[in-house]
């Protein structure tokens, strides 16, 4: 689920993601131009950072800067987390662009 549109948001955009019990993302991604921050809302997630991983629990946010390849992989219990991104990258989402990652618990 994206607010960007309901939002009015041009640069600024939110995801709503949920992934099953020890789903992993089949592919990484990363964004030329945009930040984003991910905050896990329930349950826990590892995310690999471009070669390290990051273990996130309920409440934790992890900030991506520019250019920056990630991958998720849920918990035992599952994840659903929230995605928020600004900038302007041409060649992705607006909502989702990102350089290395900041973890904050």
């Amino acid at each position: 689920m994206t607010a960007r549109k309901a939002l009015g948001g041009k640069t600024l955009g939110l995801s709503l993601m949920t992934l099953a019990p020890n789903f992993r993302m089949p592919f990484g991604h990363k964004h030329e131009a945009q930040e984003e921050v991910y905050v896990v809302l329930r349950g826990s997630a590892r995310v690999k950072v471009e070669d390290e991983v990051v273990d996130l629990a309920e409440w934790d946010a992890i900030r991506f800067g520019t250019n920056t390849m990630r991958t998720v992989e849920a918990g035992p219990q599952g994840v659903e987390y929230l995605a928020f991104g600004a900038g302007d990258d041409p060649a992705t989402p607006r909502w989702s662009r990102t350089g290395g990652a900041t973890r904050s618990p």
